[in-house]
């Protein structure tokens, strides 16, 4: 009899609290908390850019719409290098769909950035702050083997996977940060293709997610200066693949790391911690990373 009686009041309670709708439909309004509008900016760089873009844009409160009207169109937008001026960005009109906003092309032959030197972004405009935000072009770092070990490797459902062995010394005593790309070239018969992007796994306790590509981090707090070795893992069909090794900047590594978060944050809903995206732009919000990108067929 007791069972009994529990279960009734378990049940009594369950139908009180699906009979009081009003009491979950309630609405309760709340005023969205009070901003003060910044420029946005955002832009990726390489050594081997002869364009370069720039998104300008201003933020918005959490309950407005991004949309088209967000950019900001008439800013002045200029590149130092190393405290000199080399170029004013001109405004791009690349419509709705396209981010950036500003733009510059290097002379024929010529190429915009150079390993080592530092850059500095400076926006003008006379209704917002000035913003601004520098990086330094890093240097290109060599792999020295890239191997294939083709279903051999145990994955993290238990079968096999197919994997890559990537070997590279790493400079010491300074911070480098690093991010893996791997792509497999689909070709058709009648010649045309595209590049399949590889979803990529490791057990390597220094890497972590990128927010990019299915790709990885890694930094090398654990081994400075050491020869290295990091296997990643694989399932797409292990022929004809390319890996994209990049020498990014710590900036990007944060930003890149922070956007992972914030989206795995999202998938907790209410039950999340609140996440901050990483921004590296003095008076303003966004980034401006920068990135040495090196491809090596993978061998078989």
């Amino acid at each position: 009899m007791k069972l009994i009686k529990n279960i009734s009041i378990i049940a009594l309670a369950i139908f009180s609290f699906s009979s009081c709708e009003s009491f979950f439909s309630t609405t309760i309004e709340v005023d969205p908390p009070a901003y003060e509008a910044q420029m946005v900016l955002h832009s990726f760089a390489t050594p081997a850019d002869s364009i370069f873009l720039v998104g300008v844009a201003q933020s918005v409160g959490l309950l407005e719409k991004i949309d088209n009207s967000n950019k900001v169109n008439d800013a002045k937008v200029s590149l130092y290098e190393d405290g000199v001026l080399k170029f004013e960005l001109e405004y791009v009109d690349g419509g709705p769909s396209v981010a950036f906003n500003y733009g510059v092309n290097a002379l024929a032959g010529e190429l915009i950035f150079e390993e080592g030197k530092e850059y500095e972004i400076r926006v003008e405009h006379p209704t917002y702050e000035n913003i601004s935000v520098k990086q330094i072009a890093p240097k290109g770092i060599e792999v020295t083997r890239v191997k294939l070990d083709e279903n051999q490797r145990p994955s993290t459902d238990g079968g096999l996977a197919n994997a890559v062995d990537i070997e590279f010394s790493d400079p010491a005593g300074e911070e480098n940060y690093y991010e893996l790309k791997m792509f497999r070239n689909v070709v058709f018969p009648d010649g045309s293709g595209y590049k399949e992007n590889v979803f990529l796994e490791t057990n390597d306790f220094s890497a972590t997610a990128s927010a990019y590509g299915n790709s990885l981090l890694l930094k090398d707090d654990n081994f400075d200066g050491e020869n290295y070795k990091i296997s990643v893992l694989f399932w797409n069909e292990p022929v004809d693949l390319e890996l994209q090794w990049n020498v990014i900047t710590k900036d990007y590594y944060l930003y890149s790391k922070s956007l992972t978060d914030y989206w795995n944050a999202q998938d907790f809903g209410f039950f999340a911690e609140p996440v901050s995206v990483y921004t590296n732009v003095e008076n303003g919000l966004g980034l401006f990373g920068m990135v040495n990108e090196s491809v090596y067929d993978v061998e078989e």
